[in-house]
């Protein structure tokens, strides 16, 4: 039976934090994208299907490639691919935006531009993560003599976290920058770990100073409204919110008011003649009536339209 020295135990140990780190970075980067395809594409089941089936097929191919790698240099591979994994997220976000700023105002992309687009965007950052992963099991098992289970263990355990803090808390607190920027942090922590482990104290100094400089240029930027502004051309945005249903946001142009939920138009303010076809066209056919249960539309004052009607209440 193999018994480990205290430093062993101690490496071992980092190893599996940076795949604890991966998984919880990997989980939330894939909701954050995900929603943000469903956004810009006005998307459904088919988008849906479209980013997870090549998530998986792109970081599948990272991880063949990793699992082939024999040339050496891992400590420097790793940190290259943690700082590719870190920024990835930012520009995908960034690209996903971009791309529907080119698209015309309420049209959706045809199945040949959601797909097209779907592999480029997520190419960079799910092959890194794929490849960090295959790296990570090599470390823990050929350079520490542990147990691969050991990294797929603590990998499943940050996934599993990731999904729950997105779920709970941070879908509804967080914009998508702000959360890539976590992500970002996550990454440089596992720098940190994996430079430290090896005596690399300066490649740690360096990814530090590296997240703050990405911190200063993501919020002395505003990249996140530049960005959202890009997708709704014809108006400025007045407001925003995020929920666990969606992204509403809220355009005026001239006065009026557009209401928009994952990129969908819903309603707009001061829409005379679509207040009155939703409100006149059902209440047209009836005679007399004591009481109307209007349901929504006091954005788009549809009470107004009932009242001509004289409802008892």
């Amino acid at each position: 039976m193999h018994k480990g020295t205290e430093s062993d135990w101690r490496g071992s140990w980092r190893a599996a934090g940076v795949a604890f780190l991966l998984g919880t970075a990997s989980t939330i980067a894939q909701l954050v994208l995900l929603r943000e395809f469903l956004g810009a594409f006005a998307g459904n089941e088919l988008i849906i299907g479209f980013v997870l089936g090549c998530w998986l097929a792109l970081t599948a191919f990272g991880a063949e490639i990793g699992r082939r790698w024999r040339r050496g240099g891992t400590l420097a591979l790793l940190v290259g691919l943690e700082i590719v994994a870190g920024l990835a997220p930012l520009l995908q976000i960034a690209a996903i935006r971009l791309v529907r700023a080119t698209l015309l105002p309420g049209t959706a992309p045809g199945p040949d531009l959601a797909l097209g687009s779907t592999v480029l965007i997520l190419l960079p950052g799910c092959f890194a993560n794929g490849w960090l992963f295959a790296l990570l099991v090599r470390l823990v098992t050929e350079d520490r003599g542990q147990e691969s289970g050991q990294a797929y263990l603590f990998e499943t355990i940050g996934l599993a976290v990731g999904g729950l803090a997105y779920s709970v808390f941070l879908c509804v607190r967080l914009a998508s920058f702000d959360l890539a920027v976590l992500i970002a942090a996550q990454n440089s922590l596992a720098v940190i770990v994996l430079s430290r482990s090896r005596g690399r104290r300066r490649v740690a100094a360096a990814a530090g100073l590296v997240l703050a400089l990405l911190f200063g240029c993501v919020y002395g930027l505003d990249l996140d409204a530049r960005t959202l502004q890009a997708m709704y051309p014809g108006g400025r945005i007045v407001a925003q919110a995020h929920s666990p249903y969606g992204h509403v946001v809220v355009t005026e142009s001239g006065g009026q008011r557009a209401f928009f939920q994952q990129g969908v138009p819903l309603f707009t303010t001061q829409d005379t003649a679509a207040r009155e076809a939703r409100v006149h066209f059902a209440l047209a056919q009836r005679e007399r009536m004591d009481a109307v249960l209007l349901v929504g539309g006091a954005a788009c004052r549809a009470a107004d339209e009932v009242l001509k009607h004289a409802p008892a209440r």
